[in-house]
């Protein structure tokens, strides 16, 4: 039986409270009581707050684990959507360079880490632009992400491993208004049986989210930079007792996954690993590759392959290719065009067409075969049916 592949990962976002600091050296502690690797996702002004106070307990504490960026400010307006949110790309990449840049180095500088390996987007500011600029930096994978297929396991997009949370330990631990829920291990058994036959999960939580009943940002930049003097509002603290809960569900939660044949507790560079060097593809792969997309018009998932990766490999096979090995893939920058009647190319117009695209980038809107304005979507499946044939012309 093919076991699921748990992690587990922590939003460390809390730059207003010293407290939530406190909150993830427990979190980390506790995983290395356990026995199990787990991943923070760090805010680089977190680290810096970490570094300025002198918190290198909880530096130490976290060392023993992954960690990944979580941007630089996480909600500070201009958050990382707010600055990315330009037409020119080029333009906006800078930007966000320059912000992320900064964030990375803070993190390498207070954990010791030679390559922060998985970026999180701070909650659902997902900037695409932000994606093409970690992969840039070598990072493999991104979190919590808005890409994924209908099993709600991750797929490859933007140059990275796509990953997207599952559950909360919050939202196991405690009813929606915040009070200790009272069957909380009704929830972890209803927890472990909803993840159970995925391919992989991931169980989150935010640090703050132990000592608190509230976000630190709703409070503090809610639409706004409400105190832009750094003078932050605290937010309100929970009772020792519920506090004491959370711990005791995250340890519950963890034994549970360890105990469980259905499981297999693992890290995100374990299933990294296996992604990479991505698999080359070959001629043979041509009729799979068709077939798919005759099915669906949606990634593939073994191997994990983003449309755009389907599209590069046709263009190399029209041109000769042999094989193709799936490396740096760009989707579109604006809208494509779509038929909305039938036409007959030629597969000699297809291949001719196919020359001419340019590889590298964003790829056009729109593609010109046999006086056919064709959009994106179709010069894919149009690609492909001219290498499944061999016939002169292709019906679309």
């Amino acid at each position: 039986m093919k076991r699921t592949e748990v992690m587990f990962f922590f939003d460390t976002e809390d730059y207003t409270d010293l407290r939530s600091v406190d909150a993830a050296r427990k979190i980390a502690e506790l995983f290395t009581e356990e026995g199990v690797t787990a991943h923070f996702s760090v805010v680089g002004l977190v680290a810096k707050q970490m570094m300025d106070n002198g918190c290198y307990d909880a530096i130490e504490a976290l060392k023993k684990h992954q960690i990944g960026n979580h941007t630089y400010a996480h909600s500070m307006h201009p958050n990382i959507c707010q600055i990315s949110d330009i037409e020119d790309f080029n333009s906006a990449y800078d930007t966000v360079a320059a912000m992320e840049d900064a964030s990375l180095a803070l993190l390498k500088e207070a954990f010791g880490v030679e390559q922060v390996d998985f970026a999180v987007p701070p909650g659902n500011a997902v900037s695409y632009v932000a994606q093409y600029y970690y992969a840039d930096r070598g990072i493999s994978a991104y979190g919590d992400c808005a890409e994924y297929n209908a099993a709600h396991n991750g797929v490859w997009c933007c140059n990275l491993m796509q990953t997207t949370y599952h559950n909360s330990i919050e939202g196991v631990a405690f009813e929606s208004g915040g009070k200790i829920s009272p069957a909380t291990d009704q929830r972890i058994d209803a927890l472990l049986d909803g993840l159970a036959g995925k391919d992989w999960a991931i169980v989150y939580s935010h640090p703050n989210m132990a000592c608190f009943k509230n976000f630190w940002d709703s409070v503090n930049f809610n639409g706004v930079n409400r105190h832009p003097d750094g003078n932050y509002e605290a937010c309100e603290p929970r009772p020792t007792e519920e506090e004491a809960h959370y711990y005791n569900t995250m340890r519950k939660i963890i034994r549970r996954f360890l105990a469980d044949d259905r499981f297999e507790v693992t890290s995100l560079p374990k299933i990294v690993a296996r992604q990479k060097p991505r698999a080359a593809l070959t001629l043979a792969d041509i009729p799979a590759i068709a077939a798919h997309l005759a099915a669906t018009y949606a990634p593939m998932e073994n191997p994990s392959l983003a449309l755009s990766d389907l599209f590069a490999a046709a263009i190399a096979f029209l041109n000769g290719a042999d094989t193709f090995t799936p490396g740096k893939a760009y989707g579109l920058l604006s809208p494509t065009v779509e038929l909305d009647h039938a036409v007959t190319l030629t597969a000699d117009g297809i291949r001719k067409a196919a020359a001419e695209i340019p590889v590298g980038g964003f790829w056009p809107s729109a593609y010109e075969v046999d006086g056919v304005t064709l959009g994106w979507g179709d010069m894919l499946y149009a690609m492909f049916a001219a290498l499944s044939t061999d016939g002169e012309t292709i019906a679309l």
